[in-house]
């Protein structure tokens, strides 16, 4: 009977600290941009930084990588592998980001997660 009345309580209690909760996501969203990672390809001729908010900062192709692939499609594929793996790195450390704040919170994350 009263197990009920505290789950509510609970609730209550949650949703007075929603806005501070709300702002505190806000504030580490605005900072997903400070996130930076990078990624290479094996052989070390193209390099990707990308942000946290996965937008492509920067590609530097090796000078030797231009002069020895032949056509465009191989550089684009070697260009396009390498900027979808630093992807993959920012989003991963974005929702490791978003989920220890959400915990700190006391927030419960959607099952399977966040999915940027």
């Amino acid at each position: 009977m009263f197990g009920g009345l505290k789950d509510l309580a609970g609730l209550a209690g949650m949703m007075k600290e929603l806005p501070k909760m709300q702002a505190r996501l806000a504030e580490v969203r605005n900072h997903l941009a400070d996130i930076k990672v990078t990624a290479s390809d094996p052989e070390g001729h193209v390099h990707v930084r990308v942000n946290g908010t996965l937008e492509v900062e920067s590609i530097q192709l090796s000078p030797s990588l231009i002069s020895t692939v032949e056509g465009g499609e191989a550089l684009q594929d070697l260009i396009k592998a390498t900027i979808n793996e630093a992807l993959a790195k920012a989003r991963t450390e974005a929702q490791e980001k978003i989920a220890g704040v959400a915990q700190e919170m006391g927030m419960p994350l959607p099952p399977g997660g966040l999915d940027l």
